[in-house]
Parts: structure tokens; C-alpha cells; sequence
């Protein structure tokens, strides 16, 4: 494996890894009721105090929250293990690659979204 190769891997793990990050944070808000700062959720330079519906925004956020993390973690371990045993090749990590970077435009548009309805 060249360094290439493990820069790859690490980045599959960084993925895998945040879409943990948020199941677990999403897990301890379904758990609780409440909304918490989660880095995943909150839109740039927002804090849970200047939210305008706290339940709206919870119900807004939750399912998305959900969805992202899954892709996460399902896109992160999909080319983590294209990356380290090469079963798809290059194709196959095109396309992981283009599954995961359309949700993640689609999430950014949703916490934009969030800011301008839920924070202004």
C-alpha cells in the first residue's frame, strides 16, 4: 500500500468516523428529548441559545441528522474496504465517492436551510 493508498484509507476512516460521531449525538438527543450543541447540526457561528424554535428545529434536524450519519458510516467502510482490498477498483471508488459527496451537498444545503428558518 503507497502513501496515496493510505491517505485514502485514513480519509474513509475520518468519514466513517463522523457519521459515528453523529449517531451517537443523535442517539443521546432522541434519548433526552433535547436538542445539544452537536457540531454536525449547528450552523456556522449559531449557538442552541440563539434558536428562534428549539422544537422545530429538533424535529427539522433529527431525520436529517440521521440519514447523513448513516451515509457516513456506510460510505466511509464501503471505500475503506474498496481501498484496502481493491474488490471494485477504480470504479468502485468513483462511485463511493460521488454517493457520498451528493449527501453531503445535500446536508449543507439543509444546515443553510436550518440557519435562515430557525436562527434569523
Amino acid at each position: 500500500m503507497n502513501s496515496m493508498e493510505s491517505f485514502y484509507l485514513l480519509f474513509d476512516l475520518f468519514i466513517a468516523g463522523a457519521g459515528i460521531y453523529g449517531i451517537k449525538d443523535w442517539l443521546e438527543m432522541k434519548k433526552s428529548g433535547q436538542l445539544k450543541a452537536c457540531k454536525l447540526i449547528m450552523p456556522a457561528d449559531c449557538k442552541l441559545a440563539d434558536c428562534k424554535d428549539p422544537e422545530g428545529f429538533y424535529a427539522y434536524i433529527m431525520p436529517r441528522l440521521l440519514w447523513f450519519s448513516v451515509v457516513c458510516v456506510i460510505c466511509g467502510v464501503f471505500s475503506g474496504l474498496n481501498d484496502y482490498f481493491k474488490f471494485l477498483g477504480s470504479l468502485g471508488t468513483a462511485v463511493t465517492c460521488l454517493c457520498f459527496v451528493i449527501p453531503v451537498v445535500i446536508y449543507s444545503v439543509t444546515i443553510r436551510r436550518s440557519y435562515t428558518r430557525f436562527f434569523r
